[in-house]
């Protein structure tokens, strides 16, 4: 089990919306995937800049650079999301995680992944940005077969 950096939760609202600020229950209607093909879902899974998840977002004009936009489904968010204000924000997470377990911020990936990270947090995704532009990055990935 690992904690918020002690930096970032002493000053917590600067860097963090409220626990429970992202609700997937309000936001799975008005969330979008940009996507290369409708059969492959898993396409556009992958490894990028917030670790290895399901990448959506609520800004539909961003998901078209993507691919085809589509709605996500309530089951591919997290249900339990760490939501970051803004890029800055996460990036201050990351460089205060770093420090406080005397980590080279470089070398932080090396071994495991930023969803591992998280999840030991108990989170099982992030969101950065408010609910009219956020990114959203669920790291359960599993999709039911239909």
């Amino acid at each position: 089990f690992l904690s918020i950096p002690k930096n970032i939760e002493r000053l917590r609202s600067n860097y963090l919306y409220k626990e429970h600020y992202f609700s997937r229950q309000d936001m799975y209607k008005s969330t979008y995937r940009g996507e290369q093909s409708k059969e492959n879902r898993d396409h556009n899974t992958g490894t990028a800049m917030y670790g290895q998840g399901r990448y959506s977002t609520t800004n539909r004009k961003y998901a078209s650079k993507y691919g085809e936009v589509r709605t996500v489904d309530y089951e591919e968010m997290p249900a339990k999301a760490l939501s970051f204000k803004n890029v800055t924000s996460f990036e201050l997470f990351e460089q205060e995680l770093a420090k406080e377990h005397n980590i080279d911020k470089r070398q932080m990936y090396r071994n495991q992944d930023l969803s591992v990270i998280i999840k030991k947090m108990g989170y099982d995704g992030i969101t950065i940005g408010p609910k009219s532009d956020m990114v959203i990055v669920s790291y359960e990935t599993k999709m039911k077969n239909t």
